[in-house]
């Protein structure tokens, strides 16, 4: 998969805190839907002063076919 759409403000919501947290950058993994779960982003960040402990977030699910403009 080489794409998905995902909502603004559910993007904007874990970038946010990933801000807040103080981390500098970030690993974005497009992650292939299932049956009963929708395709979606895992973002995973570090921080400059801790550069060797990554942290995971809460994934961003795409929006549903049905559902996009």
């Amino acid at each position: 998969m080489g794409s998905i759409t995902v909502k603004v403000n559910d993007l904007w919501a874990v970038l946010n805190l990933m801000k807040k947290d103080g981390m500098s950058q970030v690993n974005l993994s497009i992650l292939e839907g299932e049956d009963d779960c929708p395709a979606s982003i895992f973002l995973e960040a570090v921080s400059k002063s801790e550069p060797e402990c990554s942290v995971a977030y809460d994934s961003v699910d795409a929006i549903p076919d049905d559902e996009l403009i």
